[in-house]
């Protein structure tokens, strides 16, 4: 089984929700932005115009990502098939990144280290030692050492020396998860360098707490984690107080931000195991963020558990009378603007439409069994964007056309992977 050590940043990856605030059982207000913004008067098409720029800005920078040396010391060191790679948190933790980067999987490579699978894992210290790679008779040659875990190794199949190195360093928490009424380890503390000819291409550092939950397992209540890949960094922050969930999520290159992403949801009280979880609800009463990508920021708001629970009072209606209840409920329970951050212009707001498709299909004659071709209509929630002017345009609409730049640039970056 997998132990997700930053539950607060998987959970808010599908919900809607701004800044930091406390909400209460009454609905949020969602005509105005959570700070007094006046509305940007560009048109529909200078906006789209914006959004390009702003993500070939962001590609411009992490462009570079690809090229990064980590990514092939990580597979050259998985080619080697060092035992301990496989058997600890650690190992496993570089294992993930290293899938990632082999399978041009970008996204996966930032979210590597934000879970464990900690289940039938051994110590670190098990493995401690100074492992040296042997060129000729291709195996790994170890110096016992009861303090330490360093890996010397070619850094590429040419290279004639043993000049990548790799040093780890973990402390295990007094907190334990079981599976199957066995205990594991879980980390307190983990650090991993990776550097070749004394230049330091990755460099990995973890902190966790947990709670304690009787003698049985243990819940994470606080994790921050540190990630350097060559010049991009990587901060992963999360807290878990059994009454607010709250993560951070920070993207930089040079030490410039690029990407910050902030959730904090308040609890309702239950706290259900994550593998018996069924909705968000169960979990969150209501949530906000704040998602900064280079010039763009989107802040939103929502109350989850007012949102569910309408749901669920309304789902013996028909389905026309479902929708324009969740219509409703939506748009009075939550609201998500966008903002250009330069100039402190909100430049959309989102709302929600009910929407009617009508499509063809048949039913049976109950007297003679004959087909017999009807139309029929569904209803579904559509999000809106409502510009200064009250214009509204579909998601669909709006994004549909006016970004073939950034996307074929997009493309481009993919493909290096």
């Amino acid at each position: 089984m997998k132990r997700n050590l930053l539950f607060a940043a998987l959970l808010f990856g599908a919900l809607i929700s701004c800044k930091k605030k406390s909400f209460t059982e009454e609905p949020i207000a969602p005509t105005l932005p959570p700070i007094e913004l006046g509305y940007s008067k560009l048109t529909t098409e200078q906006h789209k115009q914006a959004l390009e720029q702003n993500g070939l800005d962001f590609i411009k920078k992490i462009n570079t990502l690809p090229d990064e040396k980590f990514i092939s010391l990580i597979e050259r060191l998985g080619d080697l098939d060092l035992e301990a790679l496989s058997n600890t948190i650690i190992g496993r933790e570089l294992e993930a990144i290293a899938f990632a980067g082999r399978n041009k999987d970008a996204a996966r490579l930032f979210s590597a280290v934000t879970t464990n699978s900690v289940a039938k894992t051994t110590d670190l210290s098990d493995y401690y030692g100074i492992y040296n790679w042997d060129s000729k008779t291709e195996a790994w040659i170890k110096t016992p050492s009861t303090s330490k875990f360093e890996v010397h190794y070619p850094s590429t199949a040419a290279s004639k020396t043993n000049d990548a190195l790799l040093t780890a360093s973990y402390t295990a928490s007094k907190a334990a998860l079981y599976v199957d009424g066995e205990a594991y380890e879980l980390p307190a503390a983990t650090n991993v360098s990776l550097s070749v000819s004394g230049k330091e291409e990755l460099k990995l550092a973890g902190l966790y707490e947990y709670k304690i939950n009787g003698s049985t397992d243990a819940t994470p209540t606080k994790a921050e984690v540190r990630l350097n890949l060559g010049s991009f960094q990587l901060i992963v922050t999360a807290g878990n107080d059994t009454k607010t969930l709250t993560s951070r999520v920070v993207l930089a290159k040079d030490s410039k931000e690029l990407l910050n992403l902030v959730s904090i949801g308040n609890l309702n009280g239950s706290y259900p195991n994550i593998e018996d979880l069924e909705t968000v609800a169960e979990v969150i009463k209501d949530a906000n963020m704040t998602f900064d990508v280079m010039n763009i920021r989107l802040t939103g708001q929502a109350n989850i558990k007012v949102i569910q629970d309408d749901y669920d009072a309304n789902d013996m209606l028909t389905e026309k009378e479902s929708r324009e209840k969740q219509v409703a409920t939506m748009n009075k329970n939550s609201s998500l603007f966008a903002v250009y951050k330069d100039k402190n212009e909100v430049f959309a707001k989102n709302e929600f439409v009910m929407v009617e498709d009508s499509f063809p299909s048949y039913d049976y004659d109950p007297a003679t069994g004959d087909k017999i071709d009807v139309i029929r209509t569904r209803y579904y929630l559509e999000p809106r964007l409502v510009f200064n002017d009250e214009s509204k345009v579909s998601l669909k609409t709006f994004f549909g056309k006016g970004f073939s730049k950034f996307i074929d640039e997009f493309e481009i970056f993919t493909n290096k992977f």
